[in-house]
């Protein structure tokens, strides 16, 4: 992230009990959590039916390939040509703060 792009930051201050809703590739945080209550995190996806996922979530839920409407597909849809794959996450997940603090 530029610095000009971190100048146009916004910052969404939030009560107890509100909420934030963004795109999941928006770049957020929130500082250090100081109460003594947990702060929840409640994700919503959608996909295509027929999108293939090729590495199993880093997080799973009892929830994950649930249909909100539609019929399981029998087939899967992919993009011709290679597919780069994701990391191997199967030992953990670190923050992108832990990985730029790691490499000083």
């Amino acid at each position: 992230m530029t610095d000009a792009e971190l100048a146009q930051a916004l910052d969404s201050e939030l009560d107890p009990g509100d909420i934030v809703a963004h795109h999941g590739l928006t770049v957020h945080g929130s500082g250090v959590n100081l109460s003594a209550s947990m702060r929840s995190t409640y994700i919503i996806q959608y996909a295509a039916a027929d999108a293939f996922a090729y590495t199993a979530p880093v997080v799973d839920s009892m929830h994950r390939g649930k249909m909100v409407r539609s019929e399981p597909p029998r087939f899967a849809r992919v993009e011709e040509g290679l597919i780069e794959l994701p990391p191997d996450f199967g030992n953990g997940y670190a923050g992108i703060f832990t990985l730029q603090n790691a490499q000083g």
